[in-house]
């Protein structure tokens, strides 16, 4: 009642939810097609790219067409000296990150774990991290809004997430996980500024 005598839609407030998946799409589409998406490269460019990096023994498996342009910015990073100054607009393209790998998919590595050493035992860890900083982002949020009892459609969104986040951070490359990750930081930042300035007013 108090709802419709105010015009107040309970929906509005989800919205913001949506508001990261257009980058997230975007940014999913720049690391697996880079060349294309980064790079700016038309695909008569990539296509004779493909052909100088296949006479160098450029591969790609069977079933990771995919990601055919990752592996290929990573065959051209390790053989810039045959590329460099070949091709306008090509970058020397480098996914580490503090020794792992980003453009790497989590799942393809479970039979290198433990043995991988820290490259793999961080990738492993990535969609665990930030599926708990999403948990605990969710939870600070709640608290900061005064919603100290979960239930309902709250429970499901503070368990749900996080779980989505695990099974997303195992099939796609690791470098969307540092989003999630920095994504969460900030906005836990965020919740906790806002909470300690606004406390007086939201008493």
């Amino acid at each position: 009642e108090l709802y419709a005598k105010e015009g107040i839609n309970p929906m509005s407030g989800c919205l913001w939810s949506f508001i990261p998946f257009p980058i997230l799409i975007a940014l999913y589409y720049i690391i697996r097609v880079p060349m294309r998406y980064f790079m700016g490269l038309s695909e008569t460019v990539i296509a004779e790219i493909t052909t100088l990096a296949g006479s160098l023994g450029f591969t790609v498996a069977e079933g990771s067409q995919a990601y055919e342009q990752i592996y290929l910015a990573k065959f051209i990073h390790d053989n810039w000296s045959s590329f460099d100054g070949k091709f306008d607009g090509l970058i020397d393209l480098n996914y580490t990150f503090l020794n792992m790998d980003l453009s790497a998919v989590p799942k393809d590595l479970f039979s290198q774990f433990p043995s991988g050493g820290w490259p793999v035992i961080g990738l492993m860890l990535m969609p665990i991290i930030s599926a708990a900083l999403q948990f605990l982002m969710t939870q600070i949020s709640m608290k900061s809004n005064g919603n100290s009892n979960v239930n309902g459609s709250s429970k499901a969104m503070l368990y749900m997430m996080p779980l989505m986040t695990v099974w997303m951070g195992y099939i796609l490359p690791a470098a969307l996980c540092v989003y999630w990750i920095a994504q969460s930081i900030v906005m836990m930042a965020q919740e906790v500024l806002c909470g300690r300035l606004l406390k007086k007013d939201y008493e």
